[in-house]
């Protein structure tokens, strides 16, 4: 039985009842402006973006393989295509938790908006993350990420639903590809950071992360293949963004 989709369904389930209950629905049923703002109609252009995307992804994987250095710079607009077309076409949707649907981002300088569907019809809400994500500065291939927010429309809901969300997708990720992700927890200045470690059965790895940049409206990731580096033990400072 998969631990995640119960709490998080009976975590919504339990906050909208007590919404409606309290004449409150309103608040569980707020969809963000940025939701909002984020769709893109449908149509030739939202196409044509998604295919960029997928492009853009797939010419990064095969890079990934073979250049000694390697990249890609994704907008948000060309990414809510892919998550709108392509995305499902390919059905890359099956990687996510049940009763998930309709995610989109927005980006900006070091925070993420994340939202989505949970549910359907009058149990249905829409769930936004915002965090923030950077690559931690004393180990090889491991990507923070620091949560910022999360809510069931206008409520703030438990972070722990948050932590059996990335952690379950982990583990979704590693069925396909074996030991692709590992998922490990800290905290900085109170708020929950999650560590992504790519490849962590690899002691050597010989392909790096170099940069990862958010930006306003776009994603930038480059990396270099190093074919004699050793690993490093990864120390509290790596917690911390570059630059502060």
């Amino acid at each position: 039985m998969r631990r995640k989709p119960i709490l998080l369904g009976l975590g919504v389930l339990l906050l909208l009842t007590a919404v409606a209950a309290g004449g409150l629905g309103l608040l569980a049923s707020h969809e963000p402006a940025f939701f909002r703002n984020a769709a893109v109609p449908e149509g030739p252009e939202r196409k044509r973006a998604s295919a960029e995307c997928l492009n853009a992804l797939m010419a990064l994987y095969q890079d990934i393989q073979g250049k000694p250095e390697w990249g890609a710079e994704i907008t948000q607009h060309q990414l809510n295509s892919f998550l709108a077309e392509d995305f499902l076409y390919h059905h890359l949707n099956e990687m996510l938790p049940a009763g998930v649907s309709d995610p989109r981002v927005t980006i900006d300088r070091e925070r993420v908006r994340l939202g989505f569907r949970y549910g359907t019809g009058r149990w249905s809400t829409l769930v936004s993350v915002e965090f923030n994500a950077w690559l931690a500065s004393k180990e090889y291939n491991v990507i923070v990420l620091e949560l910022l927010g999360l809510h069931a429309g206008a409520l703030p809901i438990s972070v722990q639903t948050f932590m059996d969300s990335l952690s379950e997708f982990a583990a979704r990720v590693n069925q396909r590809h074996d030991r692709l992700l590992e998922v490990s927890w800290y905290r900085k200045d109170g708020h929950p950071v999650a560590l992504l470690k790519l490849h962590p059965d690899q002691p050597r790895p010989m392909r790096q992360l170099k940069q990862l940049v958010l930006d306003e409206g776009r994603l930038i990731l480059t990396g270099h293949y190093r074919p004699s580096t050793a690993a490093r033990a990864l120390p509290p400072s790596a917690l911390v963004p570059a630059g502060n």
